[in-house]
């Protein structure tokens, strides 16, 4: 028991009467586990809140750089499509100066060759009568004349 002295100089709305029924607390400690569960809960929820947040700014993030990265890759094939009528033109060029050359030449080996041209010509008649003659000697019809056997 306590001392009288203790509760003289005990508040007295500090004072604890041990002398009576002892009160149940099995009620008071179910409401506090409940609240206790419910405040478990709560912050169980904000716990997954936060984490949910910070898994969408993750997702955001992770897509925003795609994002980036496909407008790249699209700014790059548009250059590219852009590029191709170059090519095209620039390869155009080389092919008309080939083309430009050739007629050159072509009329640079017609002016060499001029001079030359009567004496090919009788070639090509020597090389007519020798073809005549070896059809002859084939057994063969004469070639008329001027006519070569592969014409």
């Amino acid at each position: 028991m306590v001392s009288e002295s203790v509760r003289r100089y005990a508040p007295a709305k500090n004072r604890v009467d041990f002398t009576g029924e002892r009160p149940d607390f099995t009620q008071t400690l179910k409401e506090w586990t409940e609240r206790t569960n419910i405040g478990r809960g709560i912050a169980n929820a904000l716990i997954e809140g936060e984490q949910a947040k910070a898994e969408l700014k993750r997702v955001t993030e992770q897509h925003t750089a795609l994002r980036a990265g496909i407008e790249r890759l699209r700014a790059k094939m548009a250059q590219a499509s852009q590029a191709v009528p170059d090519v095209t033109k620039h390869l155009e060029q080389h092919a008309d100066y080939i083309l430009a050359r050739r007629d050159d030449i072509m009329n640079r080996s017609d002016k060499v060759c001029a001079p030359h041209a009567a004496m090919m010509d009788e070639t090509d008649h020597s090389l007519d009568d020798l073809e005549s003659v070896l059809q002859v000697m084939g057994n063969g019809a004469p070639l008329p004349s001027g006519e070569s056997s592969q014409g």
